[in-house]
């Protein structure tokens, strides 16, 4: 699950004469434990299809719509129709995303923690919020065609700042029977929309809840039969207009990874002002190749 990052050059460099820039970690006595803000990111890639692959030259994936075809009834002798297959395409880039860091020469003789590794560590979720924004929410035009972007209309709450058990109900019914039997087939929302999920009940008296916590272990917790995911990517407020949830088989969705995350030392480039420069490379692309597959929930 590795992360996200759009490109920033800064003019800072991690030194330890500022604290919030690395003096804080050298040792003056203090606790030598350092306490890392935490924010989940993985929720598209968890859902996903991924597809690692070696080189980055452009995929072309061949798609077949036939729904609409059915055999024709003839009579004896009839000339038959002819009735074509009609063929499209949908092509997986490689786009770049970059992260880089500077450490000074005394700060990594100082800190009370491996610096290096500490940056390491960090380069990791920079490039899976990366991923998990750009293929929620990216554009598609020189960037990943995210999902909610490329997701398809599902149905229009009633309110804009509410939904009920049977708009999610008629979100269900939106996609068809056989995208709905793929294991992958769920639903995904921000963390306060399952809140809201939550407080909706089945019933008036003696109500359930529409969420289903499971009872097994292994087993995720369920609405209406269906697993979900969490991304923290998609709209956090129930307002006018927000795509607020989605629903469909997610195995749909394709990202596309180039190699796995690059690190590189640089040893030389800043060399003349004491600092180690340290670089995060990684490509990829995500797309949805059958729109019908995955409905969004849109409010008023």
């Amino acid at each position: 699950e590795r992360s996200f990052l759009s490109e920033k050059r800064g003019t800072n460099t991690q030194i330890g004469g500022t604290t919030t820039l690395g003096g804080y970690t050298i040792d003056t006595g203090l606790l030598p434990q350092l306490i890392k803000s935490l924010k989940s990111f993985s929720g598209i890639y968890q859902a996903a299809r991924i597809r690692p692959t070696a080189q980055g030259n452009t995929l072309y994936v061949a798609t077949l719509d036939d729904t609409a075809t059915e055999a024709s009834l003839i009579t004896e002798g009839s000339a038959i129709t002819v009735q074509d297959l009609t063929f499209g395409q949908k092509q997986l880039d490689a786009y770049p995303y970059k992260s880089m860091m500077k450490v000074s020469w005394e700060l990594m003789q100082d800190s009370s923690f491996n610096m290096e590794q500490e940056i390491n560590d960090a380069m990791g979720p920079r490039f899976g919020r990366a991923i998990n924004s750009s293929c929620t929410t990216g554009s598609g035009s020189g960037q990943p065609n995210g999902v909610v972007t490329a997701s398809t209309l599902g149905v229009t709450t009633v309110s804009a700042t509410a939904f009920t058990m049977n708009e999610i109900t008629d979100l269900i019914a939106s996609v068809d029977p056989a995208y709905r039997m793929s294991p992958k087939c769920g639903f995904m929302f921000h963390d306060v929309v399952l809140t809201a999920i939550k407080k909706l009940a089945v019933g008036s008296s003696d109500a359930r809840s529409l969420w289903m916590p499971s009872f097994r272990e292994g087993e995720p917790d369920r609405i209406e039969g269906y697993p979900y995911w969490i991304n923290q990517g998609m709209d956090n407020t129930i307002n006018t207009a927000s795509k607020l949830m989605l629903f469909g088989d997610f195995d749909q969705y394709t990202i596309r990874l180039v190699q796995d995350l690059l690190i590189i030392r640089l040893n030389e480039r800043f060399a003349d002002n004491g600092i180690t420069g340290f670089v995060g490379y990684m490509r990829w692309d995500g797309e949805l190749l059958n729109t019908s597959a995955v409905k969004h929930m849109l409010t008023a």
